[in-house]
């Protein structure tokens, strides 16, 4: 598995700032196709992958996702992760993947998906 910079400087910045993310909740009305799809409300975020786990969660995933150009990084209650893009064309994106439903594109930065999510 590659990262871009890009990819790497998102992810950094999670992992420096865990409280940007954890114990957060993403708003599913926010994301209209994401919230014609799911059943869900919310998405309650519960944990970061740590860095040194992100190759293995990696190879966990990627057989049972349709695009291997997105890696999880951060694991919400259910079947639900939320992805980074690490390919040329969606580099740094970000992404729903619930095994039930489907891969969703949230944002295509890190910033902007983070000022969306909601306090628990």
């Amino acid at each position: 598995m590659n990262i871009s910079n890009k990819a790497a400087d998102s992810l950094r910045m999670v992992w420096l700032y865990p409280n940007s993310a954890l114990n957060k909740k993403i708003d599913v009305s926010l994301y209209k196709e994401l919230s014609e799809e799911i059943p869900d409300d919310i998405l309650q975020i519960t944990e970061i992958i740590p860095e040194k786990d992100l190759e293995k969660v990696h190879n966990a995933f990627s057989p049972y996702m349709d695009n291997s150009d997105i890696t999880p990084f951060l694991v919400n209650y259910g079947n639900v992760v939320t992805c980074i893009g690490i390919g040329e064309h969606n580099d740094g994106f970000i992404y729903c993947y619930d095994a039930d439903f489907g891969c969703f594109l949230l944002e295509q930065n890190i910033e902007f998906f983070l000022y969306k999510l909601v306090d628990v």
